[in-house]
């Protein structure tokens, strides 16, 4: 019975220490906020010891129908999420993103449990967020569901930070941009 006991506080030594190695390893991790505008907000992750180097990000916040912004060294996506969606591995499909007159549609490659993701050019992103910066909604159609309004206040301030952000991650090769002047 005894030996039990040394082997149960053993195994919780063994877990606690496997813990507070996982968290000192996420701890060189940071997410630096860059903008905080409106619906919008500009975030910065600056991933130590990753080859990708930092990512860029700017997403909607307190909305129903989620949309965001992606940029690492090498590539470029936008993010379509909806709270209420389960969805399983592997959707096919696309995004169609109205904003204004722009009109563009874009297949998905990859997805979570709430949210399609979509690869674009870096052509594409800057597309978009010209097309952004005239009208204050867009609408966004996933597959062959009804359209949806995503609220494009505040997106003019976190989308400058953004790309502030990517010429920062070009200019240094994906290495922290903390020290980059706007």
């Amino acid at each position: 019975m005894r030996r039990a006991g040394f082997a149960t506080i053993g195994a919780c030594v063994l877990a606690g220490l496997l813990s507070l190695l996982a968290a000192r390893a996420h701890a060189d991790d940071s997410l630096r906020t860059l903008m905080v505008s409106g619906d919008w907000i500009a975030k910065e992750e600056q991933l130590s010891g990753s080859p990708d180097g930092n990512v860029c990000i700017a997403f909607t916040v307190g909305v129903d129908n989620g949309f965001g912004l992606r940029a690492g060294p090498r590539d470029f996506e936008v993010r379509y999420s909806q709270d209420n969606w389960v969805l399983p591995d592997n959707v096919k499909g696309n995004l169609v993103f109205d904003i204004g007159p722009y009109h563009s549609v874009v297949a998905v490659t990859s997805n979570t449990r709430d949210t399609a993701i979509a690869s674009v050019t870096r052509g594409q992103l800057d597309d978009m967020i010209s097309a952004m910066e005239t009208v204050s909604v867009m609408r966004v159609t996933a597959g062959i569901a009804s359209p949806q309004k995503v609220s494009l206040h505040g997106s003019n301030r976190a989308t400058t930070a953004f790309l502030r952000c990517i010429t920062g991650i070009e200019i240094l090769g994906g290495a922290n941009t903390a020290n980059l002047r706007p």
